[in-house]
């Protein structure tokens, strides 16, 4: 369940007791967000102004950007077992920087998309989070901050959580061990028996994702392109899923693309990297399955 303040603006008319509403209207500043954890929809997303006339590295060491004198957020958060992901949006090249309850504070630069910021909190705790949506130079920009449980800020890709056990993680060791294939590889198709499944629910890595896998991968593919398709399936008895993070970071899922309940992902034009695959079943347990990678999808 999901706690909603009104209250944009209104703690700096009481506060200074000079701003008036209208002025809020063409410069959001500040705004009180309570939220508990499982809220729908996640992410919740606030519009404000960035920047300021304050350097963030005055709030902290190694905090960069302009912000605001004050906070512009202040999250009541009553926490969960799920983490805490913090992400700005704009078309400016913004900052954040958080101060959560415990006094610590976190700061990021261009974490997301090499422009706007991501903070992932992996244990929360609850309290009052403030938040600061920092900028470059002026005008102060528009943008967003998105506050999620989804350790890709919703529509964005995961990070692995500080304690490794939330998210799947593309640095741990593939379970089923790894290869590197060449254009016009033979034999094609490339197989791999793996078992499928785990305890992670990829619908947290992002919302098209589906199934249950383990943290680790359960394979890794080096692959030298040179202009073929490629197609990655997964074939079992069960209803099974896939998961892929691409060379760019890109996060690729499917279930049900393949014969009847197996999964397939299909690249067009497959760049040269480290694919790293999850193989998942869905509605959780663990299945045999059979990894196939094709050039003749």
């Amino acid at each position: 369940m999901a706690f909603r303040s009104i209250l944009i603006g209104f703690g700096l008319v009481f506060a200074a007791g000079q701003v008036s509403a209208q002025a809020f209207q063409h410069r959001p500043d500040f705004q009180i967000v309570e939220l508990e954890s499982g809220f729908l929809p996640d992410p919740e997303v606030v519009q404000l102004r960035a920047g300021g006339a304050r350097s963030a590295a005055s709030l902290a060491p190694g905090c960069v950007g302009m912000v605001a004198r004050r906070a512009n957020i202040e999250l009541r958060y009553e926490a969960g077992a799920s983490p805490l992901v913090l992400t700005s949006d704009s078309p400016a090249d913004t900052s954040l920087v958080v101060q959560g309850p415990d006094g610590r504070w976190r700061c990021d630069d261009d974490g997301l998309d090499g422009r706007n910021a991501r903070i992932v909190i992996s244990s929360p705790q609850s309290g009052t989070y403030r938040i600061w949506l920092g900028a470059f130079g002026q005008p102060r920009p528009i943008g967003e901050v998105r506050i999620s449980e989804m350790l890709g800020g919703g529509r964005y890709g995961p990070e692995a959580s500080d304690d490794g056990r939330d998210a799947p993680d593309h640095a741990a060791p593939p379970a089923y061990g790894s290869r590197r294939l060449r254009a016009g590889f033979t034999p094609d198709p490339f197989r791999r028996a793996v078992t499928a499944g785990g305890t992670v629910d990829a619908s947290r890595v992002e919302r098209g994702c589906s199934g249950f896998t383990a943290i680790a991968p359960s394979f890794e593919l080096t692959y030298d392109a040179a202009g073929m398709p490629l197609a990655i399936r997964a074939n079992a008895d069960r209803d099974v899923t896939l998961m892929v993070n691409t060379p760019d970071g890109e996060w690729l899922c499917d279930d049900d693309g393949g014969e009847g309940t197996n999964a397939e992902i299909r690249l067009n034009a497959p760049r040269s990297g480290v694919y790293d695959i999850w193989v998942g079943v869905f509605g959780g347990g663990t299945a045999p399955a059979v990894l196939q990678i094709t050039e003749t999808p």
